[in-house]
């Protein structure tokens, strides 16, 4: 059965997932999906605070909207001032950072085209 938390405040949210974050990347964890949006913001500085060892990390974004990568919309613009510019990963792979110029369109013919192969 599932462990729930009830947390009083979304510092401590964000303490307690920056803590389990930590505990994985340490415990042999080599790769973080970072979520999108400002709610994971403060945990993400505070893995910048954190010490880990992020030359051997990847990191992945499990969510970005169809903008460029310093739009203020940007999840990657988010994770990007947050934590990335505050630590060094071993690789950062975001589709908003290498194809800034992808309409939501585009993206969903390719998506398509790759699926149509794969079956």
């Amino acid at each position: 059965m599932p462990e729930f938390q009830v947390l009083a405040t979304s510092e401590d949210v964000a303490r307690a997932a920056a803590d389990q974050i930590v505990a994985a990347l340490d415990g042999g964890a080599r790769t973080l999906v970072l979520a999108g949006g400002n709610t994971p913001k403060r945990c993400y500085e505070l893995l910048a605070a954190a010490e880990v060892r992020w030359g051997r990390v990847t990191v992945l974004f499990g969510d970005e909207r169809c903008v460029p990568p310093d739009h203020p919309d940007s999840n990657y613009r988010v994770a990007k001032e947050a934590l990335l510019d505050r630590v060094a990963p071993a690789t950062v792979q975001s589709p908003s950072a290498t194809r800034p110029s992808r309409r939501p369109t585009g993206s969903a013919s390719l998506c398509r085209r790759c699926r149509a192969r794969a079956a």
